[in-house]
């Protein structure tokens, strides 16, 4: 499963379809804080997919990942111990 990252108003990016177009386009920055989903990584950068069908280069030292909240590990823990014990049991 892939969640979302973030990335801050103000942020390069490039908007160009193909990671080897990087250098024929102007850098642009992100008009709002925006969120998306890693599409693909080439190098330090990814191609981010914002809502909306938006897709662009973002270098990955400006992405942010949501927190894992203790109280969603404590749900997780559980199941993986069920999911592994009913495995060493067949």
């Amino acid at each position: 499963m892939q969640g979302d990252v973030y990335i801050k108003e103000g942020t390069p990016i490039y908007e160009v379809e193909q990671f080897n177009e990087l250098n024929s386009v102007a850098l642009n920055k992100t008009p709002k804080d925006v969120r998306g989903r890693i599409e693909k990584r080439e190098g330090s950068f990814v191609n981010l997919m914002a809502p909306g069908g938006w897709y662009f280069w973002v270098e990955d030292k400006y992405l942010i990942f949501p927190k894992v909240e203790e109280e969603e590990i404590g749900l997780i823990f559980p199941l993986l111990l069920i999911l592994l014990t009913s495995s060493l049991s067949i």
